[in-house]
């Protein structure tokens, strides 16, 4: 059997057509490769991930307790529960009672200020009432020293001096009564 050279040319762009359809199927099988390669190593990359996770998972009850444990110890080895619920508050309510404590201080401190000031003032009002009893603490003296000298010389009845001399001296006493009245009401 022979082969014509129509034959062959024709068998020629058949086998062409062949080898087009087959190279196209190689690029199309190379491509499908890259991409089976990329899911391979994206879903190898995930289940290593997911098996991590799991094992952390596995570990989680065991390093829990572990954890509590050393809570635990830790409470343990804090100082002694105080009576005062205050003192073994959480953070918040620490901070919270700390801020309320800070505002009452602030009060006071202004009240205090008040305070001070009210007593300079009574201190200056009470230093000007001194200062207005002197003279008359003086008048006093010389009032009761008039009356001592008034009586000695009643008593011997000298120039007739008493009468006047004990009418002053009555008239002191009343005065040293009201000046010490009016001292205890203001102080």
């Amino acid at each position: 059997m022979f082969v014509e050279q129509a034959d062959n040319i024709a068998f020629e762009a058949e086998l062409q057509e062949v080898k087009a359809s087959l190279k196209a199927q190689k690029l199309e099988v190379a491509d499908t490769i890259k991409e089976l390669e990329i899911r391979g190593r994206d879903l190898s990359q995930r289940y290593k991930v997911t098996e991590l996770q799991l094992e952390q998972l596995r570990n989680l009850p065991s390093e829990v307790a572990s954890l509590q444990e050393t809570l635990d110890v830790l409470r343990s080895h804090q100082s002694p529960q105080s009576a005062d619920p205050s003192l073994s508050l959480p953070l918040p309510a620490t901070s919270a009672l700390l801020a309320e404590k800070q505002t009452e201080i602030d009060d006071l401190d202004k009240q205090l200020e008040v305070l001070q000031a009210e007593c300079e003032s009574q201190a200056r009002i009470r230093g000007e009432a001194e200062a207005s009893l002197k003279p008359l603490q003086a008048q006093k003296v010389r009032a009761i020293n008039e009356a001592k000298e008034a009586r000695k010389r009643k008593d011997m009845g000298v120039n007739g001096l008493g009468d006047e001399l004990e009418e002053k001296g009555r008239w002191l006493n009343g005065v040293n009564t009201t000046m010490n009245k009016l001292l205890d009401l203001e102080g």
